[in-house]
């Protein structure tokens, strides 16, 4: 099945000064509308991501990415794909002008001036670099909890391949065009570079590379070496800035192809015939008939008329918008499994949707001994990464930090976002992170997976069964948290019931939140007057087994354990009143 991608470039958040900006923000409604309606025609109806090349901002302020972080959330839900999965790079937009010091006015000049030696003599001192990258600062916070942050050694980023036919996948590699830009750069005499640390972008067997950059190829001043790598490693490069929307296969050798797609605008300051507003959806799929990466173009534009999206059978393929292309990489691992020797191994039939990996980001040659850093696999990392690093101001993320013991006593590094990241993956490895930035959906499948085992428990009358389950209760709530393997799972399958993919072995302690609620549910009927009832029976085995434990040094867990415990040594002692009264 195919990798959908919605495709959108130079938004401008905030460029509107005027009555237009009714009429924009009509357009990025109906975008959504349009984009959800196509998506949900198409096979699997859902996308497996969004790509955005650049300018999302007019002026690379957080007011403007505010905005853009709403817009962005609700088409990701319409068009049924995580709100994180977003790739994008920025525009000669994103920056913020203001930030430009005199220092780095002198160095632009200076590479401007000069050649590729002079742009790897400043982008190699980290001074000078940090110097550039501070008109980035906004862009960079945001984008950075997309995963899609800028490289800090101004190198080429990745983070995302998907598996689209047996071993054949696509890798989407993130280039930043806008790294030399002042507003004065003119395509008639090119002054941006892009640099041997960016474009010399990875070569694997079993993956063609899909490039993403804001600027043309023929905008850059070393747009022939640019250009010779793109022919030899890319498959797909797709560019924005121009609003002009184009495509053509470039043939390199026998059987190795590059498609060039350049995006027009989803909303250019003003709309005509030329440059109007318009976006696209794309198909990424494996032919299996050729062994080569297939690319589906769907061009969708405004129809003035009838004020909505419509396809558009003009640009970008028209009416035969179907390209295959030559691609070596997938040749190289040899003779492909059909798609039948590829189906699941329960029978059911040829994979239901492409493999999505998330992987580490990856860029050009590290620092040696350096490792990548690697991304916990834990349900819900992604969405809790973007909400810390999008939704949170500096200080409200350090608070976090430091109440939750991620900072150490000795810590004396400057805090940087690398460091922030090192910090939060600390905590989301160590399990500290459980519930930090739940989703609705969390909240309601635990909720509900509280209300059914409580109900359940209290159906057991075995006297013996009940203390065996109390004590299994308070193990989880005491000691290091890690329930027995059958009580994990009696969580994991009520839980499952609402939410599929949790996996008690991945969030144990979440097993003791669950349990230890359901046992405060159970026990928060008024005591019965006429001899013990089942509930009696776990209040009293609770307060027992608790009582037994050691305080907990975790605050967050001790609080639970307690709460459980002090309900329990409640409502015994009421029971015992109302049996004597």
């Amino acid at each position: 099945m195919s990798a959908i991608f919605v495709h959108v470039s130079d938004i401008h958040f905030g460029q509107e000064r005027d009555h237009s900006v009714h009429i924009h923000d009509d357009v990025k409604a109906q975008l959504i509308e349009d984009a959800a309606e196509v998506v949900a025609g198409l096979p699997g109806g859902a996308a497996q991501g969004i790509l955005v090349t650049g300018d999302i901002a007019q002026s690379g302020t957080w007011a403007q990415y505010e905005i853009a972080s709403r817009w962005l959330d609700e088409l990701a839900e319409r068009i049924k794909c995580p709100i994180h999965r977003v790739q994008m790079v920025p525009g000669n937009h994103d920056l913020d002008r203001n930030k430009l010091s005199t220092g780095g006015t002198q160095l632009l000049d200076f590479i401007r001036a000069g050649g590729a030696a002079e742009y790897e003599k400043v982008f190699s001192n980290p001074d000078d670099r940090a110097t550039l990258l501070a008109r980035f600062e906004d862009y960079g916070r945001f984008s950075f909890g997309y995963r899609c942050g800028l490289d800090d050694e101004a190198k080429f980023a990745s983070n995302l391949r998907i598996e689209i036919g047996p071993d054949r996948w696509i890798r989407f590699i993130r280039l930043n065009s806008a790294l030399l830009c002042t507003g004065e750069e003119r395509e008639a005499n090119p002054e941006l570079m892009i640099g041997s640390r960016q474009f010399t972008i990875p070569k694997k067997a079993g993956e063609e590379n899909v490039v993403l950059i804001h600027h043309p190829l023929h905008w850059y001043k070393d747009s022939a070496d640019v250009r010779q790598y793109v022919r030899a490693r890319a498959r797909v490069f797709i560019s924005g800035h121009e609003h002009n929307p184009k495509v053509h296969v470039d043939p390199v050798v026998a059987g190795t192809d590059v498609l060039m797609v350049a995006a027009g605008a989803a909303v250019p300051f003003r709309s005509n015939e030329i440059y109007t507003y318009t976006y696209n959806i794309i198909e990424f799929d494996w032919d299996e008939a050729t062994d080569a990466l297939a690319v589906t173009m769907h061009p969708r534009a405004w129809n003035p008329v009838e004020t909505c999206f419509e396809a558009d059978d003009k640009r970008l393929g028209g009416k035969a918008p179907r390209f295959t292309l030559g691609s070596p990489n997938f040749k190289k691992c040899g003779k492909a499994a059909t798609t039948t020797d590829h189906a699941p191994i329960d029978g059911t039939g040829p994979l239901a949707e492409p493999v999505v990996e998330e992987v580490p980001a990856e860029t050009a040659a590290p620092t040696e001994g350096e490792m990548p850093p690697t991304t916990p696999v834990v349900e819900g990392y992604e969405l809790a990464l973007l909400r810390f690093f999008r939704d949170l101001v500096e200080s409200e993320r350090l608070r976090i930090l430091v109440e939750l013991d991620a900072i150490p006593p000795d810590f004396d590094e400057r805090m940087t976002q690398g460091v922030e990241r090192m910090l939060f993956d600390w905590l989301v490895v160590h399990l500290r992170i459980t519930g930090l930035v739940p989703s609705n959906d969390d909240v309601d499948s635990r909720r509900a997976a509280v209300t059914s085992l409580a109900k359940a428990w209290g159906k057991i009358s075995n006297v013996n069964q009940i203390v065996g389950k109390a004590a299994a209760i308070a193990a989880s709530l005491g000691g290091d948290g890690v329930p027995a393997v059958d009580f994990g799972t009696e969580i994991q399958v009520a839980v499952q019931k609402h939410a599929s993919a949790f996996l008690y072995a991945e969030r144990p302690l979440e097993v003791g939140v669950c349990a230890g609620m359901a046992a405060v549910s159970m026990m928060s009927s008024v005591p019965g007057d006429h001899g013990w009832k089942i509930v009696d029976v776990y209040t009293n085995a609770l307060w027992s087994s608790l009582g037994f434990q050691s305080a907990l040094k975790d605050d967050k867990r001790e609080n639970l354990r307690r709460e459980v415990y002090d309900r329990a040594l409640q409502r015994s002692l009421e029971s015992a009143e109302r049996a004597r009264e």
